[in-house]
């Protein structure tokens, strides 16, 4: 049985880069996950990721359509 595939994360971004793809702050990710606007994984010890489903599905929310 291959351990792996069922301990798997899923794709993941650094709370560093999220905040560079949104143009908003570390305290703002982390309201966001708190309030369920984005998801955030713990991973190891102080560390946290968030996952790229819930960042793609924010910013594709944020596009507006061509007036």
């Amino acid at each position: 049985m291959n351990m792996q595939a069922s301990t798997a994360l899923p794709p993941v971004h650094r709370i560093s880069t999220a905040c560079e793809k949104l143009a908003i702050s570390r305290a703002t990710i982390y309201r966001m996950a708190k309030a369920g606007t984005i998801e955030i994984i713990k991973v190891g010890k102080g560390s946290a990721r968030v996952t790229d489903a819930s960042l793609r599905q924010l910013l594709t929310s944020k596009i507006v359509a061509p007036d």
